[in-house]
């Protein structure tokens, strides 16, 4: 008798919501859903990159202007989307900002975008019924929740909230079958990456970090694929998880 394979890993035709589509990760792990087959709701303040998406998805993606730090454009964003498959929350913004400049405008600014609009927007796709049985939410941390890097308080604790946040969100939403994880990365090439070369890191001191990475800087990709597969039927038994992409950094002593 000739077995019938069923390949879990294949998104084809999920509907998957992305935040912070515009830029990095986000614009990354966009891509590559195009590319299997999936049925997007791209969000970004990048209108080019947006358009860019939209022409990728050849009217598969539906893109979405917004501020997610304003409640009404969250709003905005449920009331506009159909029933997904998946979210993945990859919008976020780092500010090096040591313990003596810190205000309330300073912690206001990340948390609002980083960890806020996460939890309004995973309480809302819930409450509407936006998010179907055996669905993924997958939100980006980073290993910056498990190291303290001087200067980075704020999106350090950030980061750490969305892990412990998405533990509790798993277990409130087994019972709908919906799937809550994190994916924490190291030190990946994106445009932050890449500016911050002359602003707040010289060439020499990248350069000497990198060597702590025994497999080097990561790639977009790297971690759209650990998204990916999350999001797929693939993963139907892991949850509540953060997992660590990081090249081997965390193993450095």
């Amino acid at each position: 008798m000739r077995m019938i394979f069923n390949n879990k890993l294949d998104v084809n035709n999920k509907s998957i919501l992305i935040t912070g589509a515009t830029s990095g990760i986000g614009f990354a792990t966009s891509q590559l859903l195009i590319n299997l087959g999936c049925s997007l709701y791209v969000v970004g303040r990048n209108k080019v990159k947006l358009d860019e998406l939209e022409t990728l998805g050849k009217g598969k993606v539906v893109s979405l202007q917004a501020d997610l730090r304003n409640i009404n454009d969250i709003k905005m964003i449920i009331d506009t989307i159909s029933k997904i498959d998946g979210f993945v929350h990859s919008a976020g913004v780092v500010n090096s900002i040591p313990l003596q400049f810190i205000n309330h405008e300073s912690l206001e600014i990340e948390r609002s975008l980083n960890y806020d609009s996460f939890v309004f927007l995973t309480q809302n796709l819930v409450k509407k019924k936006k998010i179907n049985s055996d669905g993924s939410i997958v939100s980006l941390a980073s290993i910056a929740a498990h190291f303290g890097i001087i200067g980075s308080s704020i999106y350090c604790g950030n980061k750490a909230a969305l892990i412990a946040t998405s533990k509790v969100f798993a277990k409130e939403l087994a019972n709908k079958r919906i799937r809550v994880n994190t994916v924490s990365p190291g030190i990946v090439r994106t445009e932050m990456v890449n500016n911050a070369e002359g602003q707040h890191l010289t060439k020499d001191a990248l350069i000497l970090d990198e060597q702590k990475y025994p497999l080097g800087y990561g790639e977009p990709d790297d971690v759209a694929y650990c998204i990916t597969y999350l999001l797929s039927d693939a993963s139907k038994w892991i949850t509540g998880q953060d997992i660590i992409l990081d090249g081997g950094r965390t193993c450095y002593v």
